[in-house]
C-alpha cells in the first residue's frame, strides 16, 4: 500500500494499544502486501484477534479523516496533511 503517512498513523495506534514487536512486524508485512484499493486493516482487531477487518472512511472532520472498523466499531482519526 502506497500511503506511508497512513501506515505510520495505524502503526502508532498499534504501539498505543501496547502491541508487541511480533504483532507490529506482522502488521507491517500485511500492509506491504496490500494491493491498491485493498482492505485497510483495523490495528485493534489485528492485534487482539489476528483478523483483517476493514476500515471504512467516514466524512472528513476539520483536519482529520476518520476511519471506522466494520468489526469492532473503533474509530481512528487520521490527520490530513496541510500542504500550504
Amino acid at each position: 500500500m502506497e500511503n506511508p503517512a497512513l501506515f505510520s498513523v495505524l502503526r502508532s495506534y498499534l504501539e498505543e494499544y501496547g502491541a508487541g514487536v511480533d504483532v507490529i512486524n506482522k502488521f507491517t508485512d500485511y500492509w506491504m502486501s496490500i494491493k491498491p484499493h485493498g482492505t485497510l486493516p483495523c490495528p485493534l482487531c489485528f492485534m487482539q484477534n489476528g483478523i483483517i477487518s476493514r476500515l471504512v472512511p467516514l466524512v472528513k472532520q476539520h483536519n482529520y479523516e476518520p476511519l471506522k472498523c466494520e468489526a469492532c466499531g473503533e474509530t481512528l482519526y487520521i490527520p490530513i496533511p496541510d500542504y500550504k
